[in-house]
């Protein structure tokens, strides 16, 4: 999962700590410890696991806005709430679930 949340990085030419910005990425997408997810692959996670690899992938780039529908569709509202407004932290603007 470290290669598919790094993969913005890289394109993007970030010259930072990868390691660190991955980790922390992880970490603000709920994924604890981190380091135990970075050679997990996708088979060995659970779909809302899987879900989270994919906000930490947009959650490492720190972007001003994250319009997220698909990717939190499916979790239970109080995860998504906590998920999201801890994710607004990380980005200027969070266009919420209804239920958040």
């Amino acid at each position: 999962m470290y290669e598919a949340v790094a993969e913005g990085l890289r394109i993007h030419g970030y010259a930072g700590d990868e390691r660190a910005a991955v980790a922390e990425a992880l970490s603000r997408a709920g994924l604890r410890p981190p380091e135990r997810f970075f050679l997990r692959y996708p088979h060995e996670l659970s779909g809302g696991q899987r879900q989270r690899v994919v906000i930490a992938g947009a959650l490492v780039l720190e972007p001003e806005l994250i319009v997220a529908d698909e990717p939190v569709a499916s979790w239970t509202p109080p995860y998504g709430a906590r998920s999201s407004r801890s994710s607004c932290a990380s980005a200027t603007n969070w266009a919420c679930p209804p239920w958040s």
